[in-house]
C-alpha cells in the first residue's frame, strides 16, 4: 500500500507511526514547519519520519511549485491527512472520482487530472 501521508502533531505522530508499523510504504510525508513562538509539547512528525528515512515536505502551499505534479508522480493508493492544517484536495490519478468532496476539490482535484 503505497501512501503519502499529511500530518501534524501527536495525532500525526500517533497515526505515521501505526502506519510505519503496518508495514505501509510511505512515499512522502507533509507536515507543517515549527513556530517558534510556540511551545511545542507534542512529539514531531518531522522527527519521526527522518527516522525512518522517509522524505519531509512542509509547502507553505500546494497549489504551487509543483507539488500536485509531484503528489501524481507518488501515485499513492491512499492518502492520509491527520491533524494537518490545510487539509490536501485532489483526485487520484484514474480514479472514478474525487477522494475529496470539500469546495477546494473543484479547482485542485481539476490540476491534478
Amino acid at each position: 500500500m503505497r501512501t503519502v501521508v499529511f500530518a501534524y502533531q501527536d495525532v500525526g505522530y500517533v497515526c505515521l507511526d501505526a502506519l510505519l508499523g503496518l508495514g505501509a510504504e510511505v512515499a512522502a510525508v507533509f507536515t507543517h514547519d515549527d513556530d517558534p513562538a510556540e511551545r511545542i509539547w507534542f512529539r514531531s512528525v518531522r522527527r519521526l519520519a527522518e527516522q525512518h528515512g522517509l522524505p519531509v515536505y512542509a509547502p507553505e502551499r500546494l497549489d504551487s511549485g509543483g507539488w500536485l505534479e509531484r503528489l501524481r508522480g507518488w501515485d499513492p493508493d491512499f492518502i492520509f491527512s491527520f491533524y494537518y492544517r490545510r487539509t490536501p484536495c485532489w483526485r487520484r490519478p484514474g480514479a472514478a472520482r474525487s477522494i475529496c468532496t470539500a469546495r477546494c476539490c473543484r479547482n485542485t482535484a481539476a490540476a491534478v487530472r
